[in-house]
């Protein structure tokens, strides 16, 4: 019996390659839902929101911003990003923000009736709450897994 070891491990290679951006994305898609139940990334926790009184999570009411995540899968890059046309926030939260926005005019409802609101500025101050990006833990935790990947496929 006959065994060609150069063709065994570039064919056990190509295997790894093949199934590592499937894992990475897998873990890097994990990584950022995570983050909005540790309400935490790369280890620094979220600001605490002002009003105390308020309850549930950071940045999930709806479910939208969690729920606008798309992964895409190349040979060679995995990119994650959130937002879509619901979720124009996304980058704000991910980034946080300080500075003016044009408040457009609109009617405003109240018990009293309804009143136009003039177009005006106002000052905003987001606090970043990042949930993707590059993140330590998340490049340790890939490479735990494609090691043991790699391991268990050369080791077969």
């Amino acid at each position: 019996m006959k065994i060609h070891i150069p063709e065994l491990i570039s064919g056990r290679i190509s295997e790894i390659l093949e199934k590592t951006p499937e894992l990475v994305a897998r873990l890097a898609s994990q990584y950022s839902q995570d983050a909005f139940a540790r309400k935490a990334f790369d280890g620094n926790p979220w600001q605490q929101h002002s009003d105390p009184r308020r309850r549930g999570s950071e940045l999930v009411r709806s479910g939208n911003l969690r729920g606008s995540m798309r992964v895409k899968i190349d040979p060679d890059r995995v990119t994650i990003s959130f937002g879509d046309q619901r979720v124009g926030y996304a980058q704000v939260h991910n980034e946080g923000f300080d500075g003016e926005v044009v408040v457009p005019a609109h009617t405003r409802r109240t018990r009293r009736g309804e009143h136009q609101v003039r177009e005006h500025t106002r000052h905003m101050r987001i606090p970043q709450r990042q949930y993707v990006g590059p993140a330590e833990e998340l490049d340790r935790q890939i490479q735990e897994q494609i090691e043991a990947l790699a391991n268990e496929l050369l080791n077969r």
